[in-house]
């Protein structure tokens, strides 16, 4: 909704990304093929963080989550919901981060 709403990049549904990856997308960040990489360091809001999640019992690259402002990330998580995250010198979550995204 943020994507679309803020930004108007329309962005796949849940759905439709759990069936990109039980038919072999290697990662979530497939959807981002419309934005580059970027450094961690240089994230601002509205950029996506891939991070590792859970899928099927499984540790995977299926998790992602929008920086609401340098060094927060607004995600989801299964137990809590929706929730804001701080990134910036945690370093269990950083475990969690495999890279940063700016769509364009």
């Amino acid at each position: 909704m943020v994507y679309s709403e803020v930004f108007g990049i329309r962005l796949p549904r849940y759905n439709e990304l759990e069936t990109q990856i039980e038919g072999g997308a290697e990662s979530v960040a497939d959807f981002a093929s419309t934005g580059r990489s970027i450094p961690l360091e240089e994230a601002r809001s509205g950029d996506v963080l891939h991070m590792w999640g859970m899928h099927r019992g499984k540790r995977r690259p299926t998790h992602c989550g929008i920086v609401t402002e340098p060094g927060l990330v607004l995600h989801a998580e299964e137990v809590v919901g929706s929730c804001i995250s701080r990134y910036k010198g945690d370093n269990r979550f950083l475990q969690r981060v495999i890279g940063a995204y700016r769509l364009e």
